[in-house]
């Protein structure tokens, strides 16, 4: 072999080179985010071991979901560390090749094209997994952000949205007979008047309501005031204590479309604790509606009602939540919005 053939094989040698070193760059990167993966999953695990999520004012639902993101994470992260190494491989491949083809006369010029071809493929493919790991990081980065800002309260800058009725649905949670007479914090008839007012205000905002029931023998017999407005509907029936765990429940609320979900029920530190909570792990705006919820005591009841604002869930009334719809009082139907709020205070 002539020196001048020599340095051409090695010119062409060059180019695969620094695919190589693009590839292993990319590796190097891609370990780099496994181990961080790996270390914020391990002091998870530790935090599901410990059962901190408590003073993290977090909820089980919530280190779930960031578990599996990084269990996601970690599965794109290993794809695209196995998709470089191999990338780096067949470019090494393609190397050698070069120089057999340039021994042999030329004999081989299909392998180092394919060769290259197949590297560029498995490092393009690398590096779609590490855009794909990436955001699912920043999904988890803006997910625990947001979450230190609701621990902070009165700390992140005001903003504020009226309630839209386009975007809300309500959750009438075990409003039945057998439950709600078991509200000790909200006088029966005052509970039963808001949630008459509740109804009233579905109904003339056309906002989608949802009525999950606890199992009972013959079967629940639901408050007959939401009824009386929204007419009989279907009734989901739990055998938990969290309307998010029970499947028909969770889809029939998922199927609105609505992000804004109203929960009115007894008792608060039951079924509307457990909801909101794992509404807000879920990605809705929730607000207990509180003068149509009852507790079982006023101890229990503010215990969990500091928990839920804690965890970000907003506590409103009949009357704030009627007054948003409302906005303009003087068309029809902020009128009537208005009016449900007198016929309640005057009982």
């Amino acid at each position: 072999m002539s020196n001048a053939t020599a340095v051409s094989v090695i010119a062409a040698m060059i180019t695969p080179a620094l695919l190589i070193l693009a590839s292993a760059s990319l590796a190097a990167s891609a370990l780099a985010r496994m181990a961080r993966i790996v270390d914020r999953a391990r002091a998870l695990a530790a935090g599901v071991h410990d059962r901190s999520w408590d003073k993290m004012a977090a909820t089980p639902e919530m280190f779930r979901g960031w578990l599996e993101r990084h269990e996601a994470r970690a599965r794109y992260a290993e794809s695209s560390i196995a998709l470089l190494y191999a990338a780096i491989v067949v470019f090494t491949a393609t190397c050698l090749s070069i120089a057999l083809d340039r021994a042999t006369g030329g004999a081989l010029a299909w392998l180092p094209v394919w060769l290259a071809i197949g590297g560029t493929v498995l490092l393009l493919g690398g590096g779609v997994w590490m855009v794909a790991e990436s955001r699912l990081s920043w999904d988890q980065i803006r997910e625990e952000i947001d979450h230190a800002r609701r621990r902070l309260g009165g700390r992140r800058p005001m903003s504020y949205t009226p309630l839209d009725p386009k975007t809300a649905v309500i959750l009438f949670a075990d409003l039945q007979a057998g439950i709600i007479e078991l509200t000790a914090t909200n006088e029966l008839a005052r509970l039963r008047r808001a949630v008459a007012a509740l109804a009233k205000l579905a109904a003339i905002f056309d906002i989608p309501a949802i009525v999950t029931t606890g199992p009972a023998e013959g079967g629940p017999q639901v408050a007959p005031e939401i009824a009386a407005s929204l007419g009989e509907l279907p009734l989901h029936t739990r055998t938990t204590t969290d309307a998010f765990t029970h499947p028909p429940t969770h889809e029939a609320i998922a199927k609105t479309g609505r992000k804004t979900l109203l929960i009115a029920g007894v008792a608060t530190e039951i079924i509307v604790q457990h909801s909101a909570l794992s509404g807000a792990a879920h990605g809705f705006d929730v607000q207990v509606v509180i003068d149509a919820c009852g507790g079982v005591s006023l101890r229990t009841e503010d215990a969990a009602l500091r928990r839920l604002v804690q965890a970000g869930v907003v506590t409103t009334s009949i009357a704030s939540v009627a007054g948003q719809l409302a906005a303009d009082f003087t068309q029809p139907r902020g009128a009537r919005a208005l009016g449900v709020v007198y016929e309640m205070a005057s009982g």
